[in-house]
């Protein structure tokens, strides 16, 4: 899924924006701009855990666009 990314003083350093909206309505009730087809929470770990096998993680923040009112 994820392309090999190589440094020559070592691994990435990687601060990670997670957008909520990225995630199948169905596991992210109430988002502002849901995203038909989007990922399973599964789906999102593993490339994160991808990301963080092949490189260094120093950062996580989750966002989303704006909460839908109910």
């Amino acid at each position: 899924m994820l392309r090999n990314a190589e440094a020559l003083d070592g691994p990435i350093k990687l601060s990670l924006s997670i957008d909520l909206d990225c995630l199948k309505p169905s596991y992210a009730p109430g988002m502002g701009t849901p995203e038909p087809g989007g990922m399973k929470p599964m789906q999102l770990m593993s490339v994160v855990r991808e990301l963080d096998a092949k490189n260094e993680i120093i950062g996580v923040e989750r966002i989303h666009s704006r909460e839908k009112q109910v």
